[in-house]
């Protein structure tokens, strides 16, 4: 719910009320979601703040137009975003994926070549996923009646997304084990366990 309760609250709020009012709902599903991480001093993850800017920016755009000309291509803009920030977060001294699997572990991995490599390739593994979408949603945006679009992206991004949070998980050990025999993965600490 933290990264996608707005989308959430968007798809079902905008099958019963509007477009309008699925904009407004997930604007107040990200202010919400703001206030929360504010009194309980929890933080900001990049990925919620990314999220979380573009849904208050396209939606504040489409609520004060009269035809909300954003949502069409607001997917678009976002999975392309969201691959750049991912994309540029290999620059930095943690890549994306290894800040949410600290997150989750509670621990650092800065002790560990290794893990760090493999986040990094995982990181770019989620970079041309998020790209691929966008290409997709471009085209869905092309062809289809905003509609039509918007229920395709619906269920096409809910399952791809579920597809990759699930090969990550389930993937990571046998995808280490590869790319450690091929060479791409430094040498792991001795004593360590290798994932």
């Amino acid at each position: 719910m933290d990264n996608f309760g707005s989308m959430i609250v968007f798809i079902a709020v905008g099958h019963f009320f509007g477009t309008k009012a699925a904009i407004a709902s997930g604007m107040v599903v990200i202010g919400w979601g703001i206030a929360d991480r504010l009194i309980r001093k929890r933080g900001f993850e990049t990925l919620f703040l990314v999220s979380g800017v573009q849904t208050l920016l396209f939606g504040g755009i489409d609520l004060v137009s009269h035809h909300p000309f954003m949502l069409r291509f607001e997917a678009v803009i976002s999975n392309l975003v969201t691959a750049g920030v991912f994309l540029a977060s290999l620059f930095r001294p943690t890549s994306m994926i290894e800040e949410i699997v600290e997150r989750q572990k509670s621990r650092s991995f800065s002790d560990r070549p290794d893990l760090r490599r493999l986040f990094q390739i995982l990181t770019l593994i989620w970079v041309g996923y998020f790209v691929a979408k966008a290409m997709l949603y471009l085209w869905l945006g092309m062809v289809f009646s905003l509609e039509q679009a918007t229920a395709w992206r619906a269920a096409l991004g809910t399952a791809s997304l579920m597809a990759m949070i699930g090969l990550s998980i389930v993937g990571t050990k046998p995808l280490y084990q590869l790319l450690y025999k091929l060479g791409w993965l430094p040498r792991r600490p001795e004593g360590s366990i290798p994932l």
